[in-house]
């Protein structure tokens, strides 16, 4: 199946500039789409402390429940970045039955799970530490369909 009939390259994340705290970036509603690309693009990791850590975590919508599809994870090893890019497919299910239990910003690091595009695509940070880290980042957002 061609699924580049139906195309659209949206920024899900401007770039950030600094950042301290974890955030929440608006949604995407991809319901008129079967598959996703997010291009995620750290360009700055500042880590004051050996426990510090920032999580991405790409998330879908489905059935109104938001569900983690990846987390990449960045920590102190990973210091100093000034460019890290990732690229996270959702999309389609795989043939077969798989049992996933849903979850919000508590993916383990560094994984992802094999599920379905939602009704939305977001991206949700979390910062961990004992002096908050520093990153920045933008992300965009392909829908194929």
């Amino acid at each position: 199946m061609n699924l580049h009939y139906n195309k659209r390259n949206l920024e899900l994340r401007a770039p950030s500039g600094n950042i301290t705290a974890g955030e929440t970036t608006v949604e995407i509603d991809s319901r008129k789409y079967e598959q996703a690309v997010v291009d995620l693009r750290v360009t700055e990791l500042i880590m004051p402390d050996g426990d510090d850590e920032v999580d991405f975590y790409i998330q879908t919508e489905i059935n109104g429940t938001w569900v983690d599809v990846a987390n990449v994870h960045f920590d102190n090893g990973d210091e100093p970045i000034t460019a890290a890019n990732r690229l996270i497919g959702i999309g389609p299910k795989a043939a077969g039955v798989d049992v996933i239990t849903p979850t919000d910003g508590t993916l383990p690091d560094n994984t992802a799970q094999d599920l379905p595009l939602g009704e939305a695509v977001r991206i949700k940070t979390k910062v961990t530490g004992a002096t908050a880290p520093t990153y920045a980042y933008e992300a965009r957002l392909t829908l194929l369909g």
